[in-house]
């Protein structure tokens, strides 16, 4: 064991252990499992060690989603667990997955004592952690295990590359532990290389978000969700906006229905534990009510659930995607995308900037930069002024399919499990 390696494990054992009290407090759902502790068995019908896959919350989860529905259909039948750590991923992976998985974990906490018992009674044969989620104590001992571990849909934006850049030599530590990175797109394989990854240990594999996608929208029913809501006249959706934007969206559509009275809009937070404050701030503007007690006469519905935004897109006119007028780095453009939806973005995609570079390209999408850039956007859809051309969403997503498959083999391979189950 390396020196750098035993102070973390034994600083991080230190903070968990004296943190433990509170912890059990905050955390009171699920707490055993995030010390480690994985009782009964993962299935009655599938046999042989498990494969572990670990997406954080819901992005990583749909990110997720098609890798295992890749597995399955290849024909692996073995035991396959997935972790999440926040409640809301958690949530999205049982409605995505439940049927494909033998168990669905909270991921333990990243201290030795945890992460060991955890290994125990899992002994997985493998280990597949989505985008960014990198936990040294766990991967480190997986590696002592001889365990391959693989990050697949890998992404490394230009702000967190530059914080890992300080730290150069931990990460590269970090990094080293992994049988291979699978990532995104060349710019995300150039931070890693960077970082100290080996060419031979990086595969450009592109976005399994896309295939999921596809997925989701054949499953989707937008007549359905239409239905549902009830009520006429165009409709706007201002997805995973955060708090500092919001008042941006509620003048810009305050200021759209002087001119479109008939206008509608969806409103999602980012986190549906604030669709109460934002319900109070709708309703300066119009009649508004909360997507779980939604009235028949809305004029805007504030989702406080999870799981059904991306449906909603696919009913929208026009789309507003948060966290781009703030710096939080943008959300996931392809989601209304792929519905062909006019997009407005703000400034702030360090996150997703080649998806919002090419989409704007392809005239998919629009920066806005705020109130009155927003206001105009929206009027520019409802007046028609912003509608993308027909073909440009195949276009766009025609190269970028089946990431997840191409994803699932590399693991398959590279894990020594490619002879058969």
């Amino acid at each position: 064991m390396s020196l750098r390696r035993g102070l973390f494990r034994a600083a991080s054992q230190g903070l968990f252990s004296a943190a433990g009290p509170w912890l059990r407090r905050r955390y009171a759902q699920g707490f055993p499992e995030r010390t480690g502790r994985i009782e009964g068995p993962l299935s009655s019908s599938r046999r042989g060690k498990p494969l572990w896959v670990h997406a954080v919350s819901v992005g990583e989860v749909q990110a997720a989603y098609p890798f295992v529905l890749a597995a399955r259909r290849d024909g692996y039948d073995g035991p396959l667990v997935l972790s999440t750590i926040t409640e809301t991923g958690r949530s999205m992976a049982l409605r995505l997955l439940g049927d494909q998985l033998d168990r669905v974990l909270r991921y333990p906490w990243d201290a030795p004592s945890y992460v060991r018992r955890a290994l125990d009674a899992l002994d997985p044969w493998g280990y597949v952690t989505f985008e960014t989620e990198l936990w040294p104590v766990l991967l480190w001992e997986l590696q002592d295990r001889g365990i391959p571990s693989f990050l697949a849909n890998g992404r490394l934006s230009l702000r967190s590359w530059g914080r890992m850049t300080r730290t150069r030599r931990f990460w590269g530590d970090v990094l080293g532990a992994l049988s291979a990175c699978l990532v995104r797109e060349e710019a995300d394989a150039a931070r890693f290389r960077d970082l100290g990854v080996s060419p031979d240990r990086l595969h450009v594999l592109g976005d399994c978000k896309v295939d999921a996608l596809f997925q989701r929208r054949a499953a989707s029913d937008p007549g359905e969700w239409r239905r549902l809501l009830g009520g006429a006249g165009p409709l706007l959706v201002a997805g995973s906006t955060h708090e500092g934007e919001e008042a941006a969206v509620c003048e810009a559509f305050s200021r759209v229905r002087r001119r479109v009275p008939g206008a509608r809009l969806l409103w999602a937070p980012r986190h549906p534990q604030r669709a109460g404050a934002c319900l109070e701030r709708a309703r300066e503007v119009g009649a508004a009510s909360l997507f779980s007690q939604r009235e028949a006469d809305w004029t805007i519905l504030v989702l406080d659930v999870v799981g059904v935004l991306f449906d909603l897109y696919g009913i929208a006119d026009g789309a507003f995607v948060g966290g781009s007028l703030v710096p939080r780095g943008g959300q996931n453009l392809m989601e209304p995308a792929v519905w062909g939806v006019p997009i407005l973005h703000g400034p702030h995609m360090e996150d997703f900037q080649s998806v919002a570079t090419d989409l704007d390209r392809e005239g998919l999408s629009r920066e806005v930069r705020g109130t009155e850039d927003l206001e105009q956007g929206f009027l520019s859809v409802l007046e028609g002024g912003f509608f993308p051309h027909p073909g440009a969403t195949e276009r766009y997503f025609a190269p970028r399919i089946g990431a997840a498959t191409r994803t699932w083999g590399v693991v398959k391979r590279l894990a020594g499990q490619d002879n058969g189950w």
